[in-house]
């Protein structure tokens, strides 16, 4: 057999569908990325399996907490409409492929989402299960997530307090584990507790801030209306493995020994010498979605998008080491930048925050004529200006907003090819 016919017959299976829904089931993420890289063919085989198995495989984790696939479908959309993300066990199980028969579905919201979220679960049966430290009703509760720490006493209780996380509102339910139409294999030996919990953790900001901010980095995964992303993947998914992201107490160090007991080791802080440590935790600056994370798109039919999108990768941090407490730590910050508007809240980290802090410099500081220049940098699509002029006392300046994807899309571009901003100012005199 010729070379050329060996390559044809190589490709056809890695690109006939019976064939690779077996085959790539058997595959690590770092497998089927590997897999991916051999040709087109096999790249598009792989992308199509992953979004066709993944969506299958979300759709049957929601519905151990949902009574029908139309419910799931209706979550889904729900998602859509506030943008809050799949995150804890919930999500590691989607992207690592197993079960947790004990795992409860933890929801991260933006700060003024939990009423109508929770609103949604009653009408699915759900009951509001209540705090002591927080409301005995569902309407006390929501106002107190309504608080942010500053004005709620009850972060006085260290213990209660959660980084980047306001409140927490779990729902309980009887779930009826028989099969539900002909064919449908009982779940009753999967999960011997007939009551199911979903918990809405309502973020302090934003919750992209809330995930960072994890014990470690094994749990650093979020599912978002229409994609799955894993921010450590080679480290969570292909070694099992992860590093403690903070200072330990009882609390923490909990969690961190139930991962333990699911298969996961966590490296000491000498490991971070180590060439394959800095494979898989890389050091310095990081974004949601980025090339260094596994990012799966879902299947989103019969799902609107939001009218007003986050932009998930305008979410940032930093990993850093810790020297004189010897710990490996996450920095970003929820924050808001002068000239810039955005509808949502973002996290970011340093080295991006002081770029768009100079990039507002500079554009104050210009004249008129180069005034004009970022205007039309910034408007680059006629049809989603991004940029307006404004005049104030000290003359005219421009606001910078409107489309959060495309804006961070173009000041992504070009924080990552150029250092400095002054040289993007000196790039825009020549447009």
């Amino acid at each position: 057999m010729s070379p050329t016919h060996t390559a044809d017959a190589g490709l056809k299976i890695l690109t006939s569908p019976p064939v690779f829904d077996s085959l790539y089931a058997f595959c690590s993420p770092g497998d089927l990325c590997r897999v991916a890289k051999t040709c087109n063919g096999a790249s598009q085989a792989v992308t199509n399996y992953v979004t066709h198995r993944f969506t299958i495989d979300l759709s049957r984790l929601l519905l151990r907490f949902f009574a029908s696939q139309e419910d799931v479908l209706e979550f889904r959309r729900l998602q859509a409409k506030h943008q809050f993300l799949i995150s804890g066990s919930a999500a590691l199980q989607l992207l690592d492929r197993t079960i947790y028969p004990d795992s409860d579905l933890d929801l991260y919201l933006f700060p003024n989402d939990a009423e109508a979220v929770g609103r949604w679960l009653i009408g699915r049966g759900y009951e509001f299960s209540p705090d002591v430290r927080g409301g005995q009703t569902f309407e006390e509760a929501v106002k107190f997530a309504k608080l942010d720490r500053e004005h709620d006493d009850r972060y006085e209780d260290s213990e209660y307090a959660l980084p980047g996380v306001r409140d927490v509102l779990s729902f309980t339910k009887l779930i009826d584990r028989t099969p539900r139409w002909p064919g449908q294999p009982s779940l009753s030996h999967i999960l011997e507790d007939k009551f199911t919990e979903i918990q809405l953790i309502v973020s302090d900001v934003t919750p992209y801030e809330a995930i960072l901010k994890f014990h470690s980095t094994v749990v650093m995964n979020v599912v978002t209306w229409d994609r799955a992303i894993a921010l450590f993947p080679l480290g969570t998914l292909d070694q099992r493995r992860g590093i403690k992201t903070l200072l330990t107490n009882w609390t923490f160090e909990e969690a961190v020994d139930k991962y333990r007991r699911r298969g996961f080791s966590f490296l000491q802080p000498y490991a971070r010498f180590d060439e394959g440590f800095k494979r898989a935790f890389k050091f310095g600056h990081r974004f949601f979605g980025d090339e260094h994370s596994w990012v799966i798109r879902l299947d989103t039919t019969g799902i609107d998008p939001p009218e007003m999108s986050v932009a998930v990768e305008g979410n940032s941090w930093e990993l850093d080491y810790d020297n004189y407490d010897n710990y490996f730590v996450i920095e970003t910050e929820s924050r808001k930048f002068d000239l810039v508007e955005t509808h949502h809240e973002y996290c970011v980290g340093e080295a991006f925050a002081a770029y768009i802090d100079r990039l507002i410099m500079s554009v104050r500081t210009v004249n008129e004529e180069n005034l004009d220049r970022y205007i039309q940098f910034f408007n680059q699509d006629p049809d989603q200006p991004l940029a307006r002029r404004t005049t104030g006392k000290a003359g005219d300046s421009i606001i910078i907003g409107g489309n959060d994807v495309q804006m961070f899309n173009i000041l992504l571009r070009h924080f990552r090819d150029l250092d400095e901003v002054d040289e993007l100012a000196e790039w825009l005199k020549d447009l």
